[in-house]
């Protein structure tokens, strides 16, 4: 309901590269989420708690490719001295 018609029939929509996710469309939806289960909404900063609800094949393989990377990096990083 909070996605246009033609934003979800058409993935290069103007819609997905325009978008503000945070602010413009995970707070109406997480507001509408909480109201309907009568609990507190979720603020962004809060986001994380999220992947406590997650398996391992939810994630895009693009996501555990860059987290990888980013583990990596912090792996061969030598301490400032």
């Amino acid at each position: 309901a909070n996605v246009t018609p033609a934003a979800m029939a058409n993935r290069s929509a103007p819609w997905w590269s325009s978008m503000k996710a945070t602010d413009d469309f995970l707070n109406v939806v997480f507001l509408d989420f909480a109201t309907q289960l009568k609990r507190k909404p979720l603020n962004k900063g809060s986001y994380y708690q999220l992947i406590e609800h997650m398996r391992p094949e939810d994630f895009d393989p693009e996501i555990i490719t860059m987290l990888d990377r980013i583990l990596a990096a912090v792996e061969s990083a030598k301490p400032v001295t």
